[in-house]
């Protein structure tokens, strides 16, 4: 990986491009950290299978040496049960 490893920012930008195209995610709100050997994942996801996902897609693209500390909540969001009336 040579210059993404080494270079924090572009490391970072490059995972937040990657949760955010890669089919198994789509994810434009995670917010990615990296602090020396470590990738930080920030954000709400809304099932255990979506951050799961997110981790997949940054193992692939990162050094084996460095470490995910995967901070995503889950959040569930309960369908309305009522219709809501307007005007």
């Amino acid at each position: 990986m040579g210059s993404i490893e080494t270079n924090p920012a572009y490391l970072a930008g490059h995972l937040s491009e990657a949760l955010a195209t890669d089919e198994r995610t789509h994810m434009l709100d995670v917010k990615v950290r990296v602090a020396q050997d470590r990738v930080i994942l920030m954000g709400n996801v809304t099932s255990d299978e979506r951050r799961a996902a997110a981790e997949e897609v940054v193992r692939e693209r990162i050094p084996s040496r460095m470490m995910i500390v995967n901070s995503l909540c889950v959040e569930s969001y309960r369908e309305p049960t009522d219709v809501e009336p307007l005007g």
